[in-house]
């Protein structure tokens, strides 16, 4: 992997998707009814309960296409480029690894309408998200499984609400076999991936992967709150309140700094 091409990201960026696709079919399955249940008040419903010309039809799938790619740039530049990243450098791979694995799944949970299965689908997604960044050190290709995933996701879903139920189940199996197939033959890439998780881990050592799921569990905190303050507070209170949280996190990390520069 040391002389990467744009062919090869693409490539180890779908055999990633793939792994994602064989190891959560069985929740991906599960969860078709709630997500289409979910996605009742979207411009996916509004296609498939309303009858519109193909040019609208077009333009439309282009937008969700564009919009979803564009959502999952934001996620990945905020969980893997900034937070994981970040705490990669300063801490140890695993902390930053496990810290953004933490926060990207549970964050999801509690700010959306999630049940169980939905969040152990994200927790796959994120764990491997996260492994896959570490293994290449590109957020691109992390950004090519982020936005398959999603993609994926929808169609069935619109399969689902245009009453082709049966249709949707079997467009969820024929891509899980496809997606074995390219498992398969992207065998060498998945190896790799093994040895980099190895190497995550050996690296970084007991302590700094337990300090990585402190981290996520603050970080995890700060969004219970925030979510808890909407619902309960005024907005004036709630600004303050985050406000002096995010003043006191700040606060502790510069004299954590100052303590390791005054070291060296």
């Amino acid at each position: 992997m040391k002389h990467r091409t744009w062919a090869k990201d693409i490539w180890y960026g779908i055999v990633g998707f793939a792994l994602i696709y064989v190891c959560t079919l069985p929740f991906f399955i599960a969860i078709l009814p709630e997500r289409a249940k979910i996605s009742k008040d979207s411009l996916i419903a509004n296609l498939a309960e309303n009858e519109y010309p193909p040019h609208i039809i077009i333009i439309a799938v282009f937008f969700m296409a564009f919009a979803t790619i564009v959502c999952a740039f934001w996620e990945e530049i905020y969980w893997r480029g900034y937070m994981q990243n970040g705490l990669s450098r300063k801490l140890a791979p695993a902390a930053g690894f496990l810290a953004s694995m933490i926060f990207f799944t549970l964050s999801h949970y509690i700010t959306r309408p999630y049940s169980i299965t939905i969040t152990i689908l994200v927790l796959v997604s994120g764990t491997i998200f996260g492994l896959i960044f570490y293994a290449t050190g590109s957020l691109w290709i992390a950004l090519i499984i982020h936005s398959l995933g999603n993609l994926c996701g929808d169609y069935p879903a619109y399969l689902y609400i245009k009453g082709s139920v049966t249709g949707s189940y079997v467009f969820a199996g024929s891509l899980g076999v496809f997606s074995l197939i390219i498992c398969i033959l992207g065998r060498n890439e998945l190896k790799h991936l093994f040895k980099k998780t190895l190497e995550l881990f050996k690296l970084s050592g007991w302590k700094m992967s337990f300090l990585g799921i402190i981290l996520g569990c603050i970080a995890l905190f700060y969004v219970w709150l925030q979510d808890l303050l909407k619902k309960n507070v005024s907005k004036e209170w709630m600004l303050g309140i985050l406000v002096a949280f995010s003043i006191v996190a700040i606060g502790i990390s510069f004299l954590e700094k100052n303590k390791k520069t005054s070291k060296v």
